[in-house]
């Protein structure tokens, strides 16, 4: 197929604007010179840019920036409170909901167990709560450009539907982005938790010093994410980054997944709570009883982190080896992609040293060396409500990719 010059000058364009936009965000307050020589365009078209964001009511001068030679720079940062994203998380136990600014501040934010129903089937709920938050809110529902998704995958990003996730059964195979987009009129862009998760370390929290590195995170099931190049990496199908799902031990028992002795058996807070039974009922003691009963019968992931962190022995042994066993993947994926860092992120980081300690000692002992050298071990660090801080970030992502969503929504609006 033969494009004319026109329609690539035309793409460029859009790619130029899309790269000044994200890079003015990440970098805010930043002055046009700073701003050109961080995305590598001329100062004229630079300054295009910015006068059309301008124009539109996205971006605005906030006066002179530091003190230098000669003149002081103008700095530009985004408006405050002119667009709005929904984020939308998923999980195996609730549906989280949260109204942000263009700036990723949470101005609303509601949880709702994941199996009660306001009518309808699932979709139907998740349209209602959407539409709760929206007038609960106080927005102006003009204002919002665009919804994030995030959920436990498999999932396809480019259809918008979730597939069959273990213990999901309601959602399987519904084509959310489809049905969202149908009752909001709105862009949609579903992606799996954990990927979400990465991009919001990267933007917001641990990952902001790294352009590579991989996150991790354990809960009902290992997730993961990697920033390569400053952006998400998401492979041909969506289903990239399943360190969780690296065997660890051939002669392990079988994997859902299909494989066996995948690290997820071995660190996820399903497979936590379950050693920790297994050892309590061989003797080993533990003041978890007081929490879960004598039996351990009510004992949840969070206890047992809670427990290590109080200097429970047991549950500190235990998250121990969990950490060690998630290391062990972890190994796989830094001599693959060498990395700058990598990020623990949901319910382990709440231990900290606890698990990272010995996160550190397994990667030093088992990693080509020239990777481990200079490789950082670190705690995700994002604050408030993580899931749909993620998904919002996706949302923002999908924005910057395509700019022209803005500057219609708000050549509409203005």
């Amino acid at each position: 197929m033969h494009h004319s010059r026109g329609a690539n000058l035309q793409a460029v364009k859009w790619q130029n604007r899309s790269v000044a936009l994200e890079t003015l965000w990440q970098h805010q307050p930043i002055s046009r010179k700073d701003l050109a020589e961080r995305t590598h365009l001329t100062a004229a078209t630079v300054t295009n840019i910015i006068g059309e964001f301008v124009a539109a009511g996205i971006v605005h001068e906030i006066g002179p920036g530091e003190p230098g030679r000669g003149r002081r720079p103008t700095l530009l940062a985004f408006v405050d409170g002119t667009a709005c994203l929904m984020g939308v998380n998923l999980s195996r136990t609730e549906l989280s909901i949260a109204v942000f600014d263009l700036v990723l501040n949470c101005h609303y934010h509601i949880t709702h167990p994941i199996t009660t129903r306001t009518s309808g089937g699932a979709a139907e709920t998740l349209i209602d709560l959407i539409r709760d938050a929206i007038s609960a809110s106080r927005i102006d529902p003009q204002r919002l450009v665009g919804i994030g998704v995030s959920s436990p995958g498999p999932l396809s990003v480019n259809e918008g539907v979730i597939y069959a996730p273990p213990q999901f059964a309601e959602w399987s195979n519904l084509p959310l982005g489809k049905l969202l987009t149908q009752a909001f009129k709105l862009p949609v862009w579903l992606e799996n938790d954990a990927n979400a998760n990465a991009l919001a370390e990267h933007w917001l929290g641990a990952g902001q010093p790294y352009n590579n590195f991989i996150y991790v995170e354990s809960h009902s099931g290992v997730g993961s994410g990697i920033i390569l190049g400053g952006r998400l990496f998401t492979g041909s199908a969506g289903v990239a980054a399943e360190i969780g799902h690296t065997s660890i031990d051939r002669n392990g028992p079988r994997c859902p997944c299909g494989n066996y002795g995948c690290v997820e058996l071995y660190s996820s807070g399903p497979a936590v709570v379950q050693m920790i039974r297994a050892a309590h009922s061989a003797g080993s003691p533990t003041r978890l009883t007081a929490v879960a009963g004598a039996a351990l019968e009510r004992l949840t992931f969070d206890q047992v982190l809670e427990a290590a962190l109080a200097g429970d022995d047991l549950a500190g042994r235990v998250i121990e080896s969990a950490a060690c066993s998630l290391a062990l993947g972890i190994v796989n994926a830094i001599n693959l992609i060498d990395p700058q860092a990598v990020i623990i992120g949901h319910k382990l980081n709440r231990v900290g040293e606890l698990a990272l300690a010995p996160m550190r000692e397994v990667i030093q002992q088992q990693t080509i060396p020239q990777a481990a050298a200079r490789l950082n071990v670190l705690a995700g660090s994002l604050e408030g409500p993580v899931g749909v801080t993620g998904a919002a970030c996706r949302a923002l992502s999908g924005i910057f990719q395509e700019p022209n969503l803005l500057l219609r929504s708000f050549s509409l609006a203005g």
